[in-house]
Order: C-alpha cells, then sequence, then structure tokens
C-alpha cells in the first residue's frame, strides 16, 4: 500500500510539474486545457501580444481527448489567447477550455463553448483593454485610462434610454457599441456594431442615444478618431433619460419593441403620416411547409469555411426555405444609402467561396 502511495504521489508530482512548465524570471506559466467536440481537426489557437506582432505559442489538438498546453508569457505585459474554429461552430454541443496562468483559473468556457469563427480572452491585461477584460460601467461621469482605445461594459438596470457622449474631448472621437463580445468584427466603421457615432456633441465629438435593455449586457468601445491625437483621456458622460415612451402596439407602422411607456399614438399602414420606409417580414409558412431532413456528401470546403457544414464527408442536414419580403415602400440598404447605388459597398468582404 504505502509502494502505491509513493507511485502515485510521484505520478502526481511529475505531472503537476508537467502541467505547470518552470518559466524563466519575469514571465508567467500560463495552462490551456481543452478539449473539443469530435471535429477537433477543426481547432486551432495562437497566444500573443495584445498588437498581434509577438507569438508566445500557437497549437493544434490531436484528437477529442483532454489535453494540457503550457506556455510562458511576459508576466508584465498584456497578452491575447486567440482560440479559432475552421466551421465557425465553436465546440458546439460539450467542449470546453480553461486558461490558468500559475496554476490560477482566470478563465473558462464551458457548455459547448464559444460559437463563431473565434474567441479572444485577455491575460495580464489593464480593464479597458477588450470586451473580454472591460471597464464596467455605471450612470455617471469619468474619462478614459489613457487616450488609447477603451472598452467598457454595462448592464442597464432599466429598460430605457440612455444617452452616453464625450464632448468636451480634446479631439473629434468615436463610439461603437456591440451587444456581445464574441465574434465581433472589430472595424473602423459600424460593423457588428447596434449603434456607432463619431458626431453628435457641439464640438464635433461623438455621442450615441440609446434604448437598451433591462438585465443585457452590452459593450461600448472608444477612442479618438485619429488615433495618437491626444495621449489625455477621453471624459465622457453616462445618462438615464427615462423608460422608452412609444407606440407599444405591434402591428402598428410605429412600433418601438422596447417601449414600457404607451405614448398612445399608434400609426397604421394607410395612415398618411406612417413614414415611407423599408419594411420586412418573414414568411413563415414558407420555412414551416419547406422542414426536410436531408443527407449530403460533402466534398466542399467552401461550405465548411462559410458555416453551412462542419466537415467534409457525410452530412446530416435539416434544411428549409427562409423567405422575407421588404413590403415597405422604400429600399433597404445595409449601411448608410449610397450617394451613388454604383459605387461599391463597404459594408461587404469578397469571399473567393462566392
Amino acid at each position: 500500500m504505502r509502494s502505491t502511495q509513493q507511485l502515485l504521489a510521484l505520478l502526481f508530482g511529475l505531472l503537476s510539474v508537467q502541467l505547470s512548465a518552470q518559466c524563466p524570471p519575469g514571465q508567467d506559466s500560463m495552462r490551456l486545457e481543452i478539449n473539443t467536440d469530435s471535429y477537433y481537426y477543426e481547432e486551432s489557437w495562437t497566444v500573443t501580444s495584445v498588437d498581434g506582432s509577438v507569438v508566445y505559442g500557437a497549437g493544434t489538438v490531436p484528437d477529442s481527448a483532454t489535453h494540457y498546453f503550457t506556455y510562458c508569457i511576459p508576466a508584465d505585459q498584456c497578452v491575447v489567447f486567440t482560440l479559432m474554429d475552421d466551421a465557425w461552430d465553436g465546440f458546439f454541443p460539450d467542449g470546453y477550455y480553461r486558461l490558468y496562468v500559475n496554476d490560477t483559473l482566470v478563465f473558462e468556457r464551458l457548455n459547448g463553448s464559444f460559437w463563431g469563427a473565434s474567441e479572444s480572452v485577455s491575460l495580464n491585461c489593464p480593464p479597458g483593454t477588450s470586451c473580454t477584460s472591460p471597464i464596467y460601467l455605471s450612470p455617471g461621469s469619468g474619462a478614459t485610462p489613457s487616450g488609447e482605445e477603451a472598452w467598457y461594459s454595462f448592464t442597464p438596470t432599466a429598460t430605457g434610454t440612455y444617452a452616453f457622449a464625450t464632448c468636451d474631448a480634446e479631439c473629434p472621437t468615436k463610439i461603437w457599441v456591440y451587444d456581445q463580445c464574441a465574434n465581433i468584427f472589430i472595424s473602423e466603421e459600424q460593423l457588428g456594431t447596434i449603434f456607432y457615432a463619431e458626431t453628435g456633441c457641439p464640438d464635433g465629438s461623438a455621442a450615441v442615444q440609446l434604448n437598451l435593455e433591462a438585465g443585457k449586457e452590452y459593450y461600448i468601445r472608444l477612442r479618438y478618431q485619429t488615433v495618437g491625437c491626444s495621449p489625455n483621456p477621453i471624459p465622457y458622460d453616462l445618462v438615464y433619460l427615462g423608460p422608452v415612451v412609444g407606440c407599444m402596439d405591434p402591428t402598428a407602422c410605429n412600433y418601438e419593441p422596447l417601449a414600457t411607456v404607451s405614448s398612445g399614438v399608434c400609426i397604421y399602414p394607410g395612415d398618411p403620416d406612417c413614414p415611407n420606409a423599408p419594411d420586412f417580414e418573414v414568411n413563415q409558412d414558407a420555412l414551416i411547409s419547406s422542414l426536410a431532413f436531408s443527407s449530403i456528401q460533402n466534398p466542399d470546403a467552401c461550405a465548411i469555411e462559410e458555416g453551412c457544414l462542419r466537415g467534409l464527408g457525410t452530412r446530416y442536414l435539416i434544411e428549409f426555405t427562409t423567405h422575407i419580403k421588404n413590403v415597405g415602400d422604400e429600399d433597404y440598404y445595409i449601411g448608410p444609402t449610397p450617394n451613388d447605388i454604383n459605387e461599391p459597398s463597404t459594408q461587404f468582404v469578397y469571399d473567393p467561396c462566392h
């Protein structure tokens, strides 16, 4: 019995040494524990500096079992772990991963993990570096840590209208508002946002007025329009303006989904005051009547890249038709209405699979 206990203790000690590699002075040990779904070959990751210029590690898994990987990262610098999925479906439905720094759990994603092409986690990063390490907001006044880009998280306690403004900043600013952190596309424009502004204040700085839902987390990204314009903090004000007042009848053309106080004024189709605008209608009958189960032999990598299928070979599908009609009086444009409809749109990215 004693020999068995000693052997187990030795094995546990060797495992602990393996899982927590000794890193040079000034560096931390970062350990990744990962268990993917059965499509393990879709997963890869990198460990880099915040700007991506320095790579501290990268890897893949050989199978769907649990694996451990250890990297040495600078103890005093911001490091970003990015997990990528070629099929855009994460580890759905039951994969997971955990990140440890010096044997302390700092992040975990369970029960299917993320959903989408990638997920990034900031390590050793000061609050505000990214949406995974945001500064938590409450109504009031404040300022960013510096003139660099800053990320905030705000969860309203009441559904209502909120104003977020950066008036009196030293340079013109930009504000991006997202309703999720995972899988957002970071750009200089409004791609992936629910609100975006680069004007709104008398001095030309940005301000937005938002109808927000109670209990839902929103992410606010803030920066000077010209990077490096000023090293000084950007002042901001977050103010609750009151409940959303509007028409609460979903059949009206001026229906306000977030309204909690009725304005008593609803306008219906046929009324001359009903605004001319795009109006989308989903044909539910077409969807329901077209549902079908099928299988396919997939040889096409493009189908995987675009998220239609999760891998090559035999795939089982639930197929259905979607039919969305614009029954309104105006054309709908993704993004701002162009000055010339023949100009190429900046809202799309070319993909050779198309």
